[in-house]
């Protein structure tokens, strides 16, 4: 059995590679892509490493602040991996996929188009498109979402780790963990409500890359612009094609 990572990784010419490097980010990633705490023979059989390589490398994450050991002796992610990951703006890498498929959807349906992710504990909107126009939107108040109202919120809390949703229940309202069940199980999420004076229609379809969620793609429409069927094939569409194009990636 192999004891080297499955990383597809290729060293520039002339640089070496640290293979210790690789492996410990292959470490950090399996653990993201657990989802839940996960034990060292688990993570031994997913790296096709031997039970003992495994749990150096994750000893190594806890002493580094990476991961932390339960009382069951499985490992997951610390939050010092949401704290790194609230400086990146996944839609800065993947705009160029992002962008042409938004476009197609604001095309098709008039109606702005928006991708949001989790910071920290907050759904934020990153990226919208708009008839006519496409935006960045910069971080602060204005592009922030409720987790438990908008329908950009609840599919990044639905998809996020038993961990994560916890974390963020603690800060913000959210929904009972049957709804966000239910909408891992629909793959969507719809909410009519009333926002700026005008009453709508809001759906979003989570964007995927390497089995991870790391967004939200939604559409926000005038209440009976649409009827919502036509609204949730859209934002299923989109999504899937953004996720097929970043797989491929």
């Amino acid at each position: 059995m192999s004891e080297e990572p499955k990383t597809g990784a290729t060293p520039k010419s002339g640089t070496p590679v640290l293979q210790t490097g690789i492996k410990m980010l292959a470490t950090i990633d399996a653990l993201a892509r657990a989802g839940q705490p996960i034990s060292v023979s688990a993570v031994a059989e997913t790296m096709e490493w031997s039970r003992a390589t495994a749990h150096q490398y994750l000893q190594t994450a806890v002493a580094a602040g990476w991961a932390f050991q339960d009382q069951n002796s499985a490992y997951s992610l610390s939050f010092h991996a949401a704290e790194v990951g609230s400086k990146v703006n996944p839609a800065e890498e993947i705009r160029p996929v992002l962008l042409p498929t938004m476009q197609d959807a604001v095309d098709k349906l008039g109606a702005p188009v928006s991708f949001a992710v989790l910071e920290q504990t907050s759904p934020i909107i990153v990226e919208r498109v708009e008839p006519m126009r496409a935006m960045f939107i910069r971080r602060g108040f204005e592009a922030r979402v409720s987790p438990k109202s908008s329908a950009s919120g609840r599919i990044l809390v639905a998809y996020s780790t038993p961990e994560a949703r916890r974390a963020i229940s603690r800060v913000e309202e959210v929904l009972a963990e049957p709804d966000y069940q239910e909408i891992r199980e629909l793959g969507y999420s719809i909410v009519h409500s009333q926002w700026l004076g005008d009453l709508i229609t809001a759906v979003a379809a989570p964007i995927f890359h390497r089995r991870v969620c790391i967004g939200a793609l939604s559409v926000i429409a005038e209440r009976g612009a649409h009827p919502d069927e036509v609204l949730i094939r859209s934002m299923l569409d989109a999504s899937a094609a953004i996720n097929r194009e970043l797989e491929v990636g």
